[in-house]
């Protein structure tokens, strides 16, 4: 990185004709060593060059600057009918000087900071979608999902954002971890497969590895835990608590990708969540105290109305189901 400050000083003391012979030559040199040095015209280049090997400066030439810069000889317009100070050429200078170092500095700190180029997407209802990252990995992502991320991973790490549910198979990188944010919660692995269930409007959010090794941190407290296999790091967003589980199977959680819909002592708001996303069709609760009944099925090939049936009789409950809104009456559970 360029010395900006350095340079800032020594070109403040150049155009205020304070300048040491040594101060405008050191001037010159970081001009010259600026990593878009090479773009400037050859006409100002020269101007560097000869300016750096003077051995006796006692004020910058500024009608020589002026015509070096635009390649004129003599001042612009008609020489013979207009005189210009030496005061106006040295300020006239001075700004085209200016615009060409704040032209340079802004080249370089782009070059440094280039424009990251993101591809958002979401994932319609009742269906699912595979992406194929630039790095090689890949991510499925569920019914109603968003999904954020870079078209190309050029930074130091591979940072994606989600809303929604996703399984990841990510390529091995030791140098360039790869990040999901999703709501507050942080994944970070260097290559492996896992679930992320988060949801922005779902109670909780999850995280569940089926291979390898990955970091889970919650934004909020900075806490973390390490997963490995069938755990699961499991974020409320009601109670605002943070936990790790294990979990019998942890393909259960990515069983989705096959069609299916796998639920373990589930509670039922959740269950009716995941048929909207399905099926496309709002599924809800009409009394807040069913929230507390809880289904475990797995269901496969089954259409909506197939399911609504199967969990009211668990549940002790009706549904109603027309105009693309299900609806499932009862008096809840204890």
């Amino acid at each position: 990185m360029p010395d900006t400050k350095r340079i800032t000083h020594l070109f403040n003391l150049y155009t205020q004709n304070k300048a040491s012979e040594a101060e405008i030559t050191e001037l010159f040199e970081l001009l010259k060593n600026l990593p878009v040095a090479e773009q400037l015209n050859s006409s100002f280049s020269d101007l560097w060059n000869k300016v750096s090997v003077e051995k006796t400066i006692n004020e910058p030439d500024w009608d020589r600057l002026y015509q070096q810069v635009t390649g004129t000889k003599g001042s612009p317009g008609n020489q013979t009918e207009i005189k210009l100070s030496r005061n106006y050429w040295y300020y006239a200078a001075a700004a085209v000087f200016t615009g060409v170092f704040l032209m340079l500095l802004l080249s370089v700190l782009q070059r440094n900071n280039p424009e990251v180029k993101y591809i958002t997407y979401t994932v319609p209802y009742k269906t699912t979608k595979t992406i194929i990252f630039e790095d090689g990995s890949k991510a499925v992502l569920n019914a109603g999902t968003t999904i954020k991320y870079p078209k190309s991973f050029s930074g130091k790490t591979r940072e994606i954002t989600l809303d929604g549910e996703a399984f990841f198979q990510v390529i091995h990188l030791s140098n360039k971890p790869f990040i999901v944010h999703s709501g507050k919660l942080q994944t970070q692995v260097l290559g492996t497969s896992f679930n992320v269930d988060a949801y922005a409007k779902s109670a909780s959010m999850k995280v569940t590895v089926v291979s390898g090794k990955v970091a889970v941190k919650e934004a909020s407290t900075g806490k973390q835990y390490i997963l490995t296999p069938n755990q699961q790091a499991v974020f409320s967003n009601t109670k605002s608590s943070f936990k790790k589980v294990l979990v019998a199977d942890a393909e259960t959680d990515v069983a989705w990708q096959d069609g299916k819909l796998v639920f373990e002592d589930a509670p039922l708001d959740e269950v009716a969540n995941q048929l909207s996303l399905k099926f496309g069709v709002q599924t809800i609760l009409d009394n807040p105290q069913l929230k507390n009944c809880r289904i475990s099925a797995v269901f496969q090939d089954k259409q909506l109305g197939q399911i609504l049936s199967v969990i009211t009789k668990i549940t002790n409950s009706t549904y109603s189901l027309q105009d693309n809104k299900a609806v499932i009456f009862g008096n809840g559970c204890n």
